[in-house]
């Protein structure tokens, strides 16, 4: 790699930091989990560390720049969570120029029935619904032979019972390939926008973040190894001081992916797992709080169509199981 690609790639990340770090570090409270919810297994398997990725569509919801390059795709998510809680998304992507990529995806976060309760009175055996939407649109590119470029904008709305919550955001990324030790550099502002309505009369703030993460490839062995450090606006990560109301969060994920390789098989599947220190806060003095925030994933190819699953032990709260489907039958049609 010439000097000249090494000096365009840190132009580009320092532009990425300077623009979001100045909005990424307010006190306050975020509502919109969904905006939080890592909806791909393969992403959730790596802990959230999987931004510096290349090459692949369904990673442009946690990196835009994830899917320069790629070609025509559709994917389907889905995770059962606790109690009757479950999430899921739809994702497509074409190739709309050589190297140019567009698509959408549509998130949803559905919190089940609630039961309606008075005061003084009891249940009323009424009940009613809760949920949160993301429906955001996606532009990647590879500008130069190492650096990849992405942006999303998202327009995000939940409801609870007769109120409703709107807000309008968007993301951008870069990945750069250093081109030294098989390393990839990624870097992510998330969640950047307003909210235009809250529930009721309490106000808002959007999850904005700031990921700043790698990978890289461990040389003469099918294993890549992830890693992202994460500065959350809205004080959420774990790492910080509840006591100092300007205090940022701070937390990391970081996660493993190695490929089993059978005789005669073109496809290998891959074996994953990953931690993620958010989840710290799921510990509540329960015996399975030890394995609360690792997870376990796996993924293999059929034919056209790539399956991943993974398993995300929350200690008290119970488990999540999350399954993705992707294929390029989009390729055939278009």
């Amino acid at each position: 790699m010439n000097n000249s690609g090494i000096q365009r790639g840190r132009v580009i990340l320092l532009a990425v930091i300077f623009c979001f770090s100045s909005t990424a570090f307010s006190a306050g409270r975020s509502g919109f989990p969904v905006a939080k919810t890592l909806m791909n297994a393969r992403s959730l398997a790596l802990g959230g560390a999987s931004i510096s990725i290349q090459g692949w569509g369904s990673g442009a919801n946690l990196n835009p720049a994830s899917a320069a390059g790629y070609k025509n795709d559709v994917s389907v998510s889905y995770a059962n969570h606790t109690l009757d809680l479950w999430s899921g998304q739809i994702f497509m992507s074409v190739e709309i120029a050589p190297k140019i990529t567009t698509g959408i995806f549509l998130s949803t976060f559905d919190f089940g029935d609630f039961e309606v309760s008075e005061s003084g009175i009891g249940p009323t055996g009424e009940t009613f619904a809760a949920g949160e939407y993301i429906l955001s649109g996606y532009f990647a590119g590879k500008m130069t032979a190492n650096i990849d470029l992405g942006i999303s904008a998202k327009y995000l709305w939940g409801r609870i019972k007769d109120e409703s919550a709107s807000a309008m955001a968007f993301d951008i990324g870069a990945i750069w390939t250093t081109g030294w030790e098989n390393v990839n550099i990624a870097i992510v502002g998330r969640n950047v926008g307003v909210q235009l309505n809250s529930y009721g009369s309490e106000d808002g703030t959007l999850p904005t973040e700031l990921l700043i993460g790698g990978s890289r490839k461990i040389e003469h062995l099918p294993l890549t190894i992830y890693s992202v450090l994460i500065a959350s606006r809205t004080g959420e990560e774990d790492w910080t001081a509840d006591f100092l109301p300007s205090s940022p969060g701070i937390g990391f994920g970081v996660g493993g992916e190695f490929a089993v390789v059978s005789e005669g098989k073109s496809q290998p599947m891959m074996i994953r797992m990953g931690y993620r220190s958010r989840a710290q806060g799921l510990q509540m003095g329960h015996p399975l709080d030890l394995i609360a925030g690792f997870t376990f994933g796996v993924g293999f190819n059929i034919k056209k169509f790539n399956i991943d699953y993974t398993y995300a032990p929350m200690g008290a709260l119970g488990d999540l199981h999350r399954f993705s489907l992707e294929t390029n039958i989009l390729s055939r049609i278009l």
